[in-house]
């Protein structure tokens, strides 16, 4: 064992007494816009909002639609976050208005909260839960009630890269004139980010459902999508979903836009 380094650090320290011994705090994994941001991922953030701040995000999508080869409109997607104390968020997903060729409508509404652990490093856990009430229209929304819990895991492998884990169990009822008929699934989900300058974040994702409807089997999807800050505290985005297999979300593949305000 070397003791050399040490008696230089005892010496040193009885030189200069006065000097403040202290750990370089670890970067926040959760910090910055791009962290805690939900869309346009299927993927929530493991990041909740912060104490005292509100997000809103909203969007708009146009799908074609599978297999009928028809399409749809939807908008504005609007989710409204709420932060507090202790890393707890409560959110709302307002309804959706839905505009495809045969109908139109909305679809149902759903209350989140969201648990953020304490980091460990770089690593971000959290836990989530949803409700979707009765609600909506007959064409696009929820006969009965929905439940639904998510586990997610981020992990920053470097400042610019990071990954999220989400996996969910869920329990639904499509709408009236669908039968309002019970499904229940488990929800895989990962997204690989990278953000190459402090302004401008690109992300790839797939995801996929053991059931995407009550008659239906397992269906899973990918997309992509460039995310671009305005300033720290606002954020617009593009992005391309395709389907891989199965019906779920019931298009080929779609285009949308968005974007994000915190205050």
């Amino acid at each position: 064992m070397n003791i050399r380094p040490l008696y230089k650090n005892i010496f040193f320290i009885a030189l200069f007494p006065n000097i403040v011994w202290a750990e370089v705090p670890l970067a926040d994994p959760c910090a910055g816009l791009f962290a805690i941001l939900n869309r346009p991922t299927v993927a929530d953030s493991a990041c909740s909002v912060k104490p005292g701040e509100v997000m809103i995000e909203m969007g708009t999508q146009y799908k074609k639609l599978y297999p009928n080869e028809g399409h749809e409109y939807n908008y504005p997607e609007a989710l409204l976050r709420f932060g507090f104390l202790d890393g707890n968020e409560f959110n709302v997903l307002t309804p959706n208005y839905i505009q495809q060729q045969h109908a139109s409508g909305f679809t149902a509404t759903t209350l989140g909260f969201k648990h953020q652990f304490v980091p460990i490093g770089p690593l971000v856990y959290t836990a989530e839960s949803l409700i979707t009430p009765p609600s909506g229209d007959n064409n696009f929304g929820s006969e009965g009630l929905g439940v639904a819990v998510n586990g997610i895991i981020s992990y920053d492998f470097t400042p610019a890269t990071s990954v999220t884990v989400m996996l969910g169990y869920s329990s639904q009822t499509t709408a009236f004139n669908e039968g309002g008929a019970r499904y229940n699934s488990f929800n895989p989900d990962i997204v690989f980010s990278w953000q190459p300058t402090q302004y401008l974040q690109l992300y790839a994702e797939v995801y996929g459902q053991t059931q995407s409807g009550p008659l239906q089997s397992d269906g899973y999807n990918a997309d992509a999508g460039i995310q671009y800050l305005f300033t720290e505290n606002i954020e617009v985005d593009l992005e391309y979903g395709q389907r891989l297999s199965g019906q779920l979300g019931g298009f080929s593949h779609y285009f949308g836009a968005g974007g994000a305000v915190s205050f």
